[in-house]
């Protein structure tokens, strides 16, 4: 950070200085000729830090970015799979409450959804009452529409 300090200061000094000298130089050839002067000292103080950079630097910058960029975009990615998972979870319960609700069925419904890509419905825990018609007609729903199997489906209540 103080190496940055320094450069800024010394490109200032230089630009302050051609500044008050080109000021000063009578105008004419003398002044067109100073100011190509001036000109060229700043383009090397500019430019001079990069005679000492190495490859060796700017190859381990560009890395460290690679490698941020990398791990940003693998959190992205597990958070997006997350919300898909969320959105199909919310979307499975919401249909089975709606089915129940039509065989006036009072449940709760929590769906578990696998890890992998896509997303999938692996498991369903219901609490609540249900007459034993809409009982079977949840389960058969649950089976046939979401694909999980009645092993992976557990009654509570």
């Amino acid at each position: 950070m103080e190496s940055l300090r320094q450069y800024i200061l010394s490109v200032i000094c230089v630009a302050l200085i051609c500044g008050i000298l080109s000021g000063i130089v009578p105008d004419g050839s003398k002044k067109n000729v100073f100011r190509l002067l001036c000109g060229i000292i700043l383009a090397f103080t500019v430019l001079r830090p990069l005679t000492r950079l190495k490859i060796e630097d700017l190859t381990e910058f560009l890395t460290f970015d690679t490698y941020e960029a990398s791990e940003a975009a693998a959190a992205g990615k597990a958070q997006a799979e997350k919300a898909m998972a969320d959105i199909i979870k919310s979307r499975c319960e919401s249909y089975i409450l709606d089915k129940a609700a039509e065989l006036h069925a009072a449940i709760q419904v929590e769906i578990r959804v696998s890890a992998g890509q896509p997303p999938l419905p692996v498991e369903a825990t219901i609490r609540g009452t249900a007459s034993p018609y809409a009982r079977r007609q949840i389960e058969s729903i649950i089976e046939k529409d979401l694909g999980i199997p009645k092993e992976d489906l557990q009654w509570i209540g």
